[in-house]
């Protein structure tokens, strides 16, 4: 009997030991993959050319147009076609007629405005010379379908990391500029003033929750401020935009209120739910007799909190700081909401702004080629200001532990 409850035992342990390192194994590969395919894309821009061939696509066409590049039929208009040097004639047959653009392709030339030409463009067209590494020609559209458009895109050379750090423009499609310095101040601006304005009070509430609160004011508090935590994030988006950004454009007398101060605002509210949990449990974790030996020194409560609890449970009370800058850090949808989203240097607190994480959000959905690596790169970015959290909080915790 004893030894089948054995073997029993033996393969229960078996099983839970292999279950165990096969979650560990699955978390690790999801973790490491998706790691892998952010970094290699993000780092694409900086290594080499965006393409190996110059490419055209058709826009805004429908299905019924006849198109045809060098007298073969354009069937699908959703594909991209690859492009050699040379002239290539694009045949549009209309009921008006037929129309013959020819498309002259030189990779070689180092002047983007040079490497692609439209020539014999019909009469309702209309070039786009602002594009970089883009040539854009409009044909007015016949019917109620958008103007149809012909765009050559042209392989763009490496990205300059210094460019791309600390350039002051970000203009993705129309000039090919890739400069985030407005989005990492925004970000910067906005956590440091989050920080500013959540951190004293989710703190001091946390100290009052864990250490001066009445044992039933304790027990209503603790579960109020679990319920903000569980608030989703547009929740906070939206009661930013409708009382706090009237409140700021009122107050200050703008033409919008949606700012950095706006965000500041928000994510300051938004980062109090985890500071004051982590301190009132880091608090609550410091053993009674810390206290005791205090106030028998001849120490006043108030004494004991900031000179022996607090003390005692710095490294719990710092952990939580930190969470609360990786929430300020990563929050997307109440900034997207609030801030104005304006992809500029911030002359003021009261200005517009964009953060990294809106930036991506804003713009993955219809990025692509070069402009969806450099949103790539951006998470990279996102993810090196995640380290830098990580090594501080570790040092903090280690000289916390020290002392």
């Amino acid at each position: 009997m004893q030894s089948t409850n054995h073997k029993r035992k033996a393969i229960v342990e078996w099983i839970w030991k292999h279950l165990f390192l096969i979650m560990a194994t699955v978390s690790i590969i999801s973790v490491l993959t998706i790691g892998f395919f952010v970094i290699s894309n993000g780092v694409k821009p900086f290594i080499g050319s965006s393409s190996n061939e110059t490419i055209i696509y058709l826009e805004k066409f429908k299905a019924t147009d006849q198109v045809k590049l060098d007298g073969e039929l354009i069937t699908d208009f959703k594909n991209a076609i690859g492009l050699e040097d040379g002239v290539h004639t694009l045949t549009y047959i209309t009921s008006d007629g037929i129309e013959e653009i020819d498309i002259t392709v030189d990779s070689k030339n180092e002047d983007p405005s040079q490497t692609v030409i439209f020539s014999d463009e019909p009469e309702n067209s209309s070039l786009d010379e602002t594009v970089k590494y883009t040539s854009v020609l409009t044909i007015e559209g016949k019917t109620s379908v958008l103007d149809r458009k012909i765009s050559v895109v042209v392989p763009e050379p490496a990205y300059s990391i210094v460019d791309f750090l600390f350039g002051s423009e970000w203009k993705p499609t129309s000039q090919k500029l890739y400069g985030i310095l407005p989005m990492i101040i925004g970000t910067l601006g906005v956590t440091a003033g989050a920080l500013v304005l959540g951190v004293p009070i989710g703190i001091l509430t946390g100290v009052y929750i864990a250490e001066l609160a009445p044992k039933r004011v304790a027990q209503v508090l603790r579960p109020a401020v679990e319920l903000l935590a569980g608030i989703p994030s547009v929740v906070f988006g939206f009661f930013g935009l409708t009382v706090i950004v009237p409140m700021i454009q009122q107050l200050f007398g703008l033409a919008s209120g949606t700012s950095m101060l706006a965000a500041i605002i928000i994510l300051g509210v938004m980062i109090l739910p985890t500071v004051i949990s982590m301190t009132a449990t880091s608090l609550r974790a410091v053993p009674n007799y810390y206290r005791e030996g205090s106030l028998a020194l001849g120490a006043t409560k108030i004494q004991t909190i900031f000179s022996v609890t607090m003390r005692a449970a710095r490294s719990g009370i710092l952990t939580g700081v930190v969470l609360g800058i990786g929430r300020a850090v990563g929050e997307t949808m109440a900034v997207i909401l609030v801030a104005g989203n304006s992809p500029q240097v911030p002359d003021s607190i009261l200005s517009s702004v964009r953060t990294l994480t809106s930036s991506i959000a804003l713009e993955m959905s219809y990025a692509s080629g070069r402009h969806s690596e450099m949103l790539y790169a951006i998470g990279i970015v996102l993810f090196l200001f995640i380290v830098v959290l990580n090594v501080v909080i570790m040092r903090l915790n280690k000289k916390a532990g020290d002392h």
